[in-house]
């Protein structure tokens, strides 16, 4: 008995059949029976690997004992239905760049049940510039069979980076203190954006000299604060202003009292200072001072002024002469030496200049001639001021006075009257060519002159003897040839030399 007969192959399960790709082949096999024997084993090769996507055959083959084989084969369709599986990606937080934005990178990774090869899209993708703020990134994996998952992310740009504040004008600052301050101010960048403005903390007295500080603060609108300070410096450096008191320049006349009205200083800072006074005044010396009036505030700064004081002498000597007429009595036929140094003098007002030269025109010592002379004397002192006085030098005859022939008689009688002149030696002088000039009055009214007479030895009533003396017949009568009434008269002479400040005298002569 020949066995021709193979085994018959039972395939166990779908055939074909259904697996999904990357899941664990398991063969649910085949069996075998066969005429002969009652067990034969069944052998399945051609597919272990289920990762690709395909249509697979599985051959099982089954040999009896006689050597009789068959094959069945079953056909496995690897199918890929599942998505990749994104490796989920975590939040991101990062702090954006000077520039407002930041540069994000991210790794997007999947897995797949399939060996096939994977697309992985996000969207914005790794690398893109971020702004501040929250972002959603979304990845979306494809595999080759068109499976697709999508998984989502937040990429945070934080705003970390405070305003940069950019301060105006020079730092530090110097200010003259009591000027007015006027803050330069600061201006302020910021990579995202500046919410209000800039706030300044400190403040500056420019009254009270130092150092101050001011703080300029922004705040973004993330939060984030940036300042920047600034130094000022008040410094005092402006001198006070001084002010002269009263006039400038003062003139006053030497040897008077000076006073000096002074002078007053204020200080932007300090206020009212005082003033100190260097220099003086001698007003007994003439000629131009100056004082110098500083003040010094309490930086010490300092300032002057000067005042300038004029002292000038503009009063001329007191020149002292003598009454006039100065009289002389003649002295010899050229006339008189009339010495009145010390009868003159010349003295300073305030003794500026203690000895003024004094001048006298003519001078003292001169010979006089019979008469009258102006004497002028002129006073100068140092400072070239002069004043003159005059005086009258009378030179002339002196006598022994109007002797009457009778003190008293009746109105109308003959009453000669007698006189002469003399020289210095006490002789009578030959005034035979003097003018006579003979005057009666009532002594006790010296303003009723009843009599005024003129006239030389030739004249009617004048006669000049020979001891040089003279005489007037006197009738006892007016200018009129009256008789007068009664009273008491007094005479008196002149002559051309005397004139009336050199008079001869007679006692009171009684009319009855």
């Amino acid at each position: 008995v020949d066995d021709v007969t193979g085994p018959v192959i039972s395939i166990t399960g779908d055939n074909p059949l259904t697996v999904e790709a990357g899941e664990p082949f398991v063969d649910p096999g085949a069996t075998a029976t066969d005429n002969v024997d009652p067990v034969v084993d069944v052998i399945a090769t051609g597919f272990d690997d289920p990762s690709l996507p395909d249509d697979y055959d599985v051959t099982y083959t089954a040999t009896d004992t006689f050597g009789k084989t068959s094959i069945s084969v079953r056909t496995v369709s690897v199918k890929d239905t599942t998505p990749p599986d994104l490796v989920p990606i975590p939040d991101i937080t990062i702090s954006a760049s000077p520039s407002g934005d930041a540069i994000v990178t991210f790794d997007a990774k999947s897995d797949d049940n399939a060996a096939t090869a994977v697309q992985i899209t996000c969207v914005p993708p790794s690398g893109s510039i971020f702004n501040v703020g929250v972002t959603t990134v979304t990845c979306t994996a494809t595999d080759g069979s068109g499976n697709s998952s999508t998984t989502t992310f937040d990429v945070t740009v934080e705003d970390t980076t405070p305003p940069a504040v950019i301060l105006l004008g020079a730092n530090p600052l110097v200010v003259e203190a009591g000027s007015v301050f006027t803050d330069p101010g600061a201006t302020a960048t910021d990579n995202v954006g500046i919410v209000g403005g800039i706030s300044v903390t400190g403040s500056v007295d420019t009254l009270v000299p130092g150092i101050y500080t001011l703080i300029y603060t922004a705040t973004d609108a993330a939060g984030n604060s940036g300042s920047a300070s600034r130094t000022v410096n008040v410094v005092d450096t402006t001198a006070p202003a001084v002010s002269l008191l009263g006039d400038d320049p003062i003139e006053i006349e030497a040897g008077t009292g000076f006073v000096d009205p002074g002078a007053t200083a204020t200080d932007i800072v300090d206020g009212a200072i005082d003033v100190t006074v260097s220099g003086a005044v001698n007003t007994m010396v003439p000629g131009t001072y100056t004082l110098t009036y500083t003040a010094v505030d309490a930086e010490g700064n300092s300032a002057s002024v000067t005042r300038q004081v004029a002292v000038s002498d503009t009063l001329p000597p007191v020149v002292t002469v003598p009454d006039s007429p100065l009289f002389e009595v003649i002295q010899g036929p050229a006339g008189s030496i009339v010495n009145f140094d010390s009868l003159v003098s010349a003295i300073d007002p305030y003794l500026i200049d203690p000895s003024p030269t004094l001048v006298c025109v003519p001078a003292s010592g001169s010979v006089f001639e019979a008469g009258e002379t102006t004497v002028t004397c002129t006073g100068t002192d140092a400072s070239g001021n002069s004043a003159s006085e005059s005086f009258v030098v009378s030179v002339g005859y002196d006598g022994y006075g109007i002797i009457p022939t009778r003190t008293s008689t009746k109105a109308g009688n003959s009453n000669p009257l007698t006189w002469a002149w003399r020289d210095a030696t006490g002789q009578n002088v030959d005034t035979s060519d003097q003018m006579q000039e003979l005057r009666i009055i009532e002594c006790d009214n010296p303003a009723n002159v009843v009599l005024d007479e003129a006239g030389d030895p030739g004249s009617s009533g004048f006669r000049f003897k020979s001891d040089y003396e003279w005489e007037y017949n006197w009738q006892s009568d007016d200018k009129f040839g009256n008789p007068l009434e009664k009273g008491v008269y007094c005479a008196s002479v002149t002559t051309e030399l005397t004139k009336e400040s050199q008079s001869l005298e007679s006692p009171p002569i009684r009319l009855r």
